[in-house]
C-alpha cells in the first residue's frame, strides 16, 4: 500500500504508519476539529515553543494516548516518545519553524535547530498528523551533519 500525506511523506514503507492512516481514513478521520481559534499551524508552533522551553508536561498533553513518534534515527516510540525526544536533544536546543504546509489533518514543517545534536544538521523536517487537536503521529527527519 502506498499512501501520501501532505504530498511529502510516503508511508507505504512503514507498516505502523500505513495502519494508522488506513484506520483513520476508514473511520472517516474525525481529524479536522481543532480548538476554536487555534489552527493546526498554531498547534505546531506551540509544540516547538514548548519543546524549546523543555516543558514536558505541556508537550505530553499535546499528544494522543496512542501516539507514535518516529525520531530522526528512525526509531518508533509509542506513547512515551516525547520523553525520548528530550533525551535526544541537548538542554538549550531551540527550534524555529521555517515553513509550514498543511492539509486537513497534517502539517509538514521545515525547522532550524540551534544547540541541537552535534552530529546532526541544523535544519530538519517534521510531519505532524493530528487527531482533532492532538498530535497522533510525529515523524522527524534530521540528516547527519
Amino acid at each position: 500500500m502506498e499512501s501520501v500525506c501532505g504530498g511529502n511523506l510516503t508511508v507505504g514503507s512503514n507498516p505502523t504508519l500505513s495502519a494508522i492512516f488506513v484506520a483513520l481514513s476508514e473511520s472517516g478521520g474525525g481529524l479536522s476539529a481543532v480548538e476554536p481559534g487555534m489552527g493546526l499551524e498554531d498547534r505546531v508552533r506551540e509544540y516547538y515553543a514548548l519543546f524549546s522551553e523543555r516543558k514536558l508536561k505541556e508537550l505530553e498533553a499535546m499528544f494522543t494516548d496512542d501516539s507514535l513518534i518516529i525520531d530522526y534515527k528512525g526509531v518508533e516510540h509509542h506513547s512515551s516518545g516525547v520523553v525520548r525526544m528530550f533525551e535526544m536533544y541537548p538542554p538549550g536546543t531551540k527550534f524555529a519553524p521555517l515553513s509550514l504546509a498543511r492539509d486537513d489533518r497534517s502539517v509538514n514543517t521545515v525547522f532550524r535547530l540551534t544547540g541541537g545534536p552535534p552530529d546532526r544538521a541544523s535544519e530538519g523536517k517534521d510531519l505532524f498528523v493530528f487527531y482533532g487537536d492532538k498530535i497522533r503521529v510525529l515523524k522527524t527527519q534530521l540528516p547527519a551533519a
